[in-house]
């Protein structure tokens, strides 16, 4: 299972198998942390990491380098010329890593040739959003700071401006179209009228910020839904709250759906690729998505619903608001569920059995 992967400590090496990574950025994302959690979690006394940046130093890389690990930030801007990309040529050829993962696009293919130009006998590349036949590639997802979510204290309602009573929805990502926040204010405008204690935060920021309060205006929801902007307590909101919905139009697989497991919410989230299916088969070793196809899996994390479609996502927050103790049921489950799958540890190991198992195969 994931969580045993972590489990046994693999026998020191007198000479720690140098690998690198590059990515494109290092501000506070998805991939970003994904990269920055296995990097921060590979057992030291077996790898020895070194982290390229293709752009400015970002948020991200204060906690790599208080970790140890080196960083190197390249400061390109826009897409690499090739004289950017001999660069990193030659400072992969300097470091002669046995092994180079890319993570996102431009890295993907920047970081592809400039190995390739270096030598570097083994290159991984990490597709965040692809429909690839599940033969083709290898399926590691991405793990979560259980505790960090878990032990958080909640926030007193009287510090985010509401009544006593109330219950809150919550919906965690940047401000952009692929988030569906448009369809989630107008999903949830009519049900909030119906169920007076409940309101919506949304958490972040981007683009869509201006339009969004607009929308949040014309429905006459303002004191009903709230834009929170960007936030440093996340955790402590969705300890706050009581159901966390995103629906997304696409998604490679959203940590925040997973961090709101570690906190205990039930979820309600698009039909998208990576947030598909956890069936049966995730209890056996395969490697797991989110949430459970048509519905509940077993009353354990929530229910999907198709992209784009107000009426079916309406519909199914509404069963959930109308059945208080159902929702109640199902936050401890919720957690146990990705504690037990989820873990940073466990994603770690799995990149690191990747790495052994690629490592004594030997180049293709």
């Amino acid at each position: 299972m994931t969580a045993a992967l972590a489990q046994d400590s693999p026998r020191p090496l007198a000479d720690p198998h140098r690998i690198a990574f590059c990515i494109t950025d290092l501000d506070i994302g998805g991939a970003e942390q994904c990269l920055t959690n296995v990097v921060c979690h590979l057992d030291r006394r077996v790898w020895s990491p070194h982290v390229y940046c293709l752009s400015r130093r970002g948020a991200l890389v204060d906690r790599l380098e208080q970790a140890g690990i080196p960083c190197t930030c390249l400061n390109w801007r826009g897409w690499p010329d090739a004289w950017r990309v001999l660069s990193l040529a030659r400072k992969l050829r300097q470091l002669r890593p046995k092994l180079l993962q890319t993570f996102l696009f431009h890295a993907n293919i920047a970081g592809r040739i400039a190995g390739t130009l270096a030598g570097v006998p083994i290159i991984v590349s990490g597709i965040r959003v692809a429909n690839l036949p599940p033969g083709a590639v290898t399926v590691i997802p991405n793990g979560v700071d259980v505790a960090r979510f878990a032990d958080a204290w909640p926030i007193r309602n009287s510090e985010l401006a509401a009544p006593p009573e109330t219950r809150w929805m919550i919906s965690v990502g940047r401000l952009h179209p692929q988030k569906g926040h448009r369809l989630l204010i107008e999903a949830v405008a009519p049900l909030l009228l119906k169920h007076p204690n409940w309101r919506l935060m949304i958490v972040g920021d981007g683009p869509l910020r201006g339009e969004l309060d607009r929308q949040i205006g014309e429905l006459g929801c303002r004191e009903r839904i709230v834009l929170l902007g960007f936030r440093h307590d996340v955790p402590q909101l969705l300890k706050t709250s009581s159901l966390f919905v995103l629906p997304s139009l696409w998604e490679g697989q959203p940590n925040a759906i997973s961090e709101a497991m570690a906190a205990g919410l039930p979820v309600i989230a698009s039909d998208v690729e990576g947030v598909r299916r956890l069936d049966s088969a995730a209890l056996t070793g395969n490697p797991p998505e989110v949430v459970g196809p048509g519905g509940v899996l077993e009353g354990v994390t929530g229910l999907i619903v198709p992209p784009n479609d107000v009426r079916a996502l309406r519909g199914a927050i509404a069963s959930l608001l109308d059945a208080p103790d159902t929702l109640d049921e199902l936050a401890p489950k919720t957690h146990l569920l990705c504690r037990y799958l989820l873990t940073i540890e466990g994603m770690a190991g799995q990149y690191a059995d990747l790495y052994a198992s690629l490592l004594q195969a030997g180049p293709c």
